[in-house]
């Protein structure tokens, strides 16, 4: 009998954008993978953290009025590479454009999918799979 190697099945979520009217305007099947998609995302979605903590600066009034623009700045670059880490550039793009760069609008509609969604499926998925290669290692 011959050995037999697989590839894993890939997992998708599908995200949707939908207009002011109620209409799916475009969907996006997002690939989850454990090829270090989880880790890219989670060091990712760590600069977004920082850079939201920055925003609570501001709404307490304990930064500096004239970095609100760089603290702002730093948010949407953030939010643009989680979008292109999840979603690939092509597709990141499409949904910039959809919320004509309101990156404050984008974050409170995005984010949701990618951390509740997206985030610990990676996580789970990456466990998963190192898990398995230890087993595999450690056979025999």
């Amino acid at each position: 009998m011959a050995y037999q190697a697989k590839r894993a099945k890939n997992q998708t979520e599908i995200f949707e954008l939908i207009n002011d009217d109620g209409e799916v305007v475009n969907h996006f099947e997002v690939r989850i993978d454990a090829g270090g998609f989880g880790k890219r995302l989670s060091e990712k979605y760590v600069e977004l953290s920082r850079a939201l903590a920055a925003c609570q600066q501001i709404q307490t009034k304990t930064i500096d009025p004239s970095d609100v623009d760089r603290v702002m700045e730093t948010v949407g670059l953030a939010v643009t590479d989680i979008l292109y880490t999840v979603f690939g550039e092509a597709d990141a793009r499409k949904i910039i454009q959809f919320y004509d760069k309101n990156y404050v609008e984008m974050c409170q509609e995005v984010m949701p999918f990618v951390t509740e969604t997206v985030l610990p499926k990676a996580r789970k998925l990456g466990q998963a799979n190192r898990k398995q290669a230890i087993q595999s290692y450690t056979k025999g």
